[in-house]
């Protein structure tokens, strides 16, 4: 819990402009300041605020906001439970997936016919293996497909995301091939698969050229899962609009109403609209990138009904312009979540089990991205 103690990485102090500012950092007072003087009054909002946004600037290198988000109670009790369940399994004998490299792979019990690679969501997205397990477990089974799912740390370099998420992959085959009695998978069509941030990654890696892909293998398109591309700012709200409502289930009125975690929100609010914490590349950037050098010859984008944070839509608008790529999409019933299908257990005595998501979102988008790799689509 973040408490006074805190202030000893970020001393505050008054500023000409009636807005605190940093001491001790090596700045001067920036105009910036000006924006938080609403929550001068508020000490302990204030406090968080500027502990959040000096380990921001603290922390840039090594993923700044997105570390810290990583670090509030809502994220610590998802991935808690994504730990927990994990355990559970390995423990019930049902965890079957490969770890190589960093990477999780599913080998399909016939001759592999393609790759899968893919990429999970924000905070989702660091462990593919038990968010997405059923969805990626179909995948492989009705596509005899090589499935291999690389993990991430949340950052606000997205670039970096992705160059991380490739390095996993292309040492996860190299490993499969070598330890393994697989059919060789050099020479393989691959297909990037991506939800949410996921997909924004997969996008970015598409914008790279051929030579940035594992020897051996060429990009023969992309299933997109409600992409989005928003901005620091905006993906704060997005997280919290996910998030909260999932652990509410958990521990209701406990967790996600606290005060501490609206305060740390608020507080990451302030460090995105500041322009301290900017994803790079920004919204504007990446659709640039792909307007200009996005090279998956086919593209699926998968969109969901009620799904109010998808951006689809521009992107598809995008990718047609040019005509650089053969785009589809498809509409399926549900939301932002349903590619996501688990039991999270909780890590506490008395808190109950979360049931996320429905077996017929992952069915009905494992079967649209399958009939699209086979070429039905």
């Amino acid at each position: 819990m973040l408490g006074t103690t805190s202030l000893r990485t970020c001393r505050v102090v008054r500023c000409a402009g009636n807005g605190p500012t940093w001491n001790g950092l090596g700045r001067a007072c920036e105009p910036r300041c000006r924006s938080f003087c609403k929550i001068s009054k508020q000490p302990k909002i204030r406090r968080n605020a500027f502990f959040v946004l000096s380990k921001v600037d603290e922390d840039r290198d090594s993923g700044g906001a997105g570390k810290l988000v990583e670090e509030t109670p809502v994220a610590i009790e998802l991935r808690s439970r994504l730990q927990e369940t994990q355990l559970a399994r390995r423990g019930e004998g049902t965890f079957d997936w490969l770890e190589l490299e960093g990477a999780y792979v599913r080998v399909p019990a016939g001759i592999p016919e393609g790759i899968v690679h893919f990429v999970g969501g924000a905070l989702l997205g660091t462990y593919p293996q038990i968010a997405y397990d059923d969805v990626l477990r179909r995948l492989s089974e009705y596509g005899s497909l090589v499935v291999v799912a690389t993990p991430y740390d949340l950052a606000t370099d997205h670039e970096r995301i992705a160059s991380t998420c490739m390095d996993t992959l292309d040492r996860s085959l190299m490993s499969l091939e070598r330890t393994y009695a697989v059919a060789p998978l050099r020479g393989l069509p691959l297909y990037g698969m991506g939800h949410s941030l996921g997909a924004k990654v997969q996008a970015l890696l598409s914008c790279r050229g051929p030579m940035s892909l594992p020897r051996g293998l060429s990009r023969a398109g992309n299933i997109l899962v409600s992409f989005n591309n928003f901005s620091a700012s905006d993906s704060v709200d997005v997280l919290q609009e996910l998030v909260e409502p999932l652990l509410e289930k958990a521990a209701p009125g406990q967790i996600s109403n606290s005060k501490e975690v609206q305060m740390i929100f608020q507080a990451l609010r302030f460090a995105a609209s500041s322009g301290i914490a900017n994803f790079s590349p920004s919204p504007s950037e990446t659709f640039n990138l792909i307007e200009d050098k996005y090279s998956a010859p086919r593209t699926l984008l998968c969109k969901f009904q009620d799904d109010t944070l998808d951006q689809s839509d521009p992107l598809e608008n995008l990718l047609r312009a040019p005509a650089v790529t053969d785009v589809s999409r498809v509409l399926l019933d549900g939301n932002h979540l349903s590619p996501v299908y688990v039991n999270l257990k909780s890590p506490r005595p008395g808190f109950p089990d979360i049931q996320l998501g429905e077996v017929s979102g992952v069915e009905a988008l494992a079967m649209e991205a399958v009939s699209f790799i086979k070429g039905f689509r």
